[in-house]
């Protein structure tokens, strides 16, 4: 009969399944195994628990069979008998217990899990005479001082190479729940990355969309995890890309500076989608022998409004990107913009330089890079620098230096100093604040001015020395916050384009402009 029900269980009802279930003809496990749909496996699980816990023990009893008590453990994973109901599984799958001897019982404890209860257990059951019986039950003491689940999934995605399988099987074993991992996603809309929820949902059956969708998930996202291991980011190929050199004259450059993971490049790449959807310009031109154009305009149309899009791929360390537009703002005058998104690894690389610390080749890349467009081979362009900072990331530590963003940031400011980058054609500086959506109620100034005061204030004073963009005899340092949007599952956001519209009437006000016509077309002429 078991056979009959897992050959065709797509034909049974959920109250047919309940009652083989009750019954120990099959198990809830068994019948997953064979694909269960997940809105009948949740109905045959609240008829289990609809009814007695103490009708259920007993009729567990009355059939005496490992199914039967294993179906009483997950009906009553909190269940009074649960540790019971355990021991006579174990009795029923033992074999009749052994006398020990000096040799057999010693092999079996040298190879034993000691971190296994079960195995333990077992151990005792079947060997009652050994001289490792006390050391087995003061194990096993020591053991049931019970572990959360949430904490027993938390250390599963930190360490597991099969995160979906090893939460799997946490659970039908009852040391968690999927209120557990539920709880943890909640908190952490990225802390699993959506091809192990994809796993989780459709291949092991351990969560299912609707509870996504309770715990705040946004259906955009949910709807796009059966085909998550299609939803790939764009690739380039490196050795396409020459290093960049120099800037050419005409343009406005406009830097990017950001620690690794800042949201640095998210934030050039949607600035520039923006621009290219005609936000606060009335036209377009980009330049396609840019020496990073086959990586930047792929960043800038990786974002599309509302719509859910893949996170752009994290580059190398020595890889620094210019790209090149000509627009035409809404007031008729033209704009040469060239973005620059700077190698996040160059923070450490300026704090290893000024340390005297050795730097690895890819380090002096990068850093040669750097001095080429800013010091050696320095353009007369004007200058716009833009320092992104991550919110919330005060206390984390980046690369191998194990600083923090605000020393890494201190350090750079330091490292402008010496070359006295900031000193000539230096139009303006700015900070993004980038995850200012998480901020909540918090006043983005007062976060800076709690966290990151002294960068702040030192660029300030720099800005204020050098006469840019002062007011009153002091340089205006504006902060803008910004965020991408909504991001779930590590790798997908759903693009909110409202925060780039300040940051690119900035650039447009403070960026050099001149008027369309005759005399435009002549400039662009010999430009050309």
């Amino acid at each position: 009969m078991k056979e009959n029900i897992l050959a065709n269980v797509e034909h049974y009802t959920a109250n047919q399944l309940a009652k083989y279930i009750r019954d120990g003809v099959v198990t809830l496990e068994e019948l997953k195994q064979e694909g269960l749909d997940v809105n009948v496996r949740k109905n045959i699980q609240k008829i289990l628990a609809s009814s007695s816990e103490e009708d259920d023990w007993h009729q567990a009893c009355n059939l005496n069979t490992v199914e039967g008590y294993k179906n009483y453990r997950i009906s009553y994973p909190e269940g009074k008998y649960r540790i019971e109901a355990w021991n006579r599984i174990q009795e029923l799958q033992s074999p009749a217990p052994a006398k020990s001897s000096a040799n057999d019982d010693e092999e079996v404890w040298n190879s034993l899990d000691k971190n296994d209860v079960n195995a333990l257990t077992a151990f005792i059951q079947n060997y009652p005479n050994s001289r490792y019986k006390s050391k087995a039950r003061a194990r096993i003491n020591k053991l049931k001082v019970r572990i959360p689940g949430k904490q027993l999934i938390e250390e599963i995605i930190a360490k597991s190479e099969d995160i979906a399988s090893d939460i799997e099987d946490l659970i039908y074993k009852q040391d968690a729940t999927e209120g557990d991992l539920l709880e943890i996603i909640k908190n952490n809309h990225n802390i699993l990355p959506p091809e192990i929820i994809k796993k989780l949902i459709y291949e092991n059956g351990v969560l299912d969309a609707d509870s996504l969708a309770e715990i705040g998930i946004r259906r955009e996202f949910i709807s796009k995890l059966p085909n998550a291991d299609t939803m790939k980011t764009f690739t380039w190929d490196p050795d396409e890309i020459k290093a960049l050199r120099q800037i050419p004259d005409g343009f406005t450059e406009i830097y990017f500076w950001g620690v690794p993971a800042s949201g640095k490049t998210c934030a050039v790449g949607a600035i520039m989608s923006a621009i290219k959807r005609g936000n606060g310009v009335r036209s377009v031109q980009p330049i396609t022998n840019s020496q990073g154009c086959i990586y930047m305009m792929p960043l800038a149309d990786s974002f599309q409004e509302n719509e859910v899009c893949v996170l752009p791929p994290r580059t190398k360390v020595e890889e620094t990107f210019e790209m090149r537009y000509k627009i035409t703002d809404d007031h008729g005058k033209k704009h040469g913009l060239a973005f620059i998104d700077l190698s996040g690894e160059l923070f450490e690389c300026m704090h290893k330089s000024r340390s005297g610390s050795d730097l690895s080749d890819s380090q002096q890349r990068a850093l040669d890079v750097l001095n080429d467009i800013l010091v050696d081979n320095k353009s007369t362009n004007p200058k716009i620098h833009f320092f992104v900072i991550e919110y919330g990331s005060e206390n984390n530590r980046y690369l191998k230096s194990n600083l923090s963003q605000n020393d890494l940031l201190a350090s750079c400011l330091d490292y402008l100093d010496d070359k006295e980058i900031l000193k000539e054609n230096t139009i303006g500086s700015y900070l993004i604040i980038t995850k200012a959506d998480k901020a909540g109620d918090e006043d983005i100034g007062e976060y800076i001015d709690k966290h990151y005061s002294g960068f702040y204030t030192g660029l300030k004073q720099r800005m204020t020395e050098c006469g840019i963009n002062t007011r009153r005899g002091e340089a205006q340092v504006k902060r803008f916050p910004f965020s991408i949007g909504d991001v779930c599952f590590q790798k997908w956001c759903l693009y909110d384009p409202e925060w780039t519209q300040y940051i690119i009437e900035e650039i447009s006000e403070r960026s050099y402009g001149r008027k369309t016509g005759r005399i435009g077309k002549f400039i662009d002429i010999l430009q050309d």
